[in-house]
């Protein structure tokens, strides 16, 4: 079983790309993804993203985090 930990930022399809390419060679067992807490630029675009990829990968319910990079 295989645990994957994303940091979610401006590109959101290279982190569901990677995830598919695991996904279809292990078997995935949990997703955390983690994301800019910040109330700034950089902390809005990171929880846009992380909604949007939480909805892409709804199937395995990822579970998010806050950071403060």
């Amino acid at each position: 079983m295989v645990v994957t930990v994303h940091y979610v930022s401006f590109h959101p399809t290279l982190i569901y790309d990677g995830f598919e390419r695991i996904r279809l060679a292990y078997p995935v067992e949990r997703v955390y993804l983690l994301y800019d807490g910040k109330q700034d630029k950089y902390g809005y675009v990171s929880k846009y993203n992380v909604r949007r990829l939480s909805r892409a990968l709804s199937f395995i319910k990822p579970i998010l985090f806050t950071v403060n990079p």
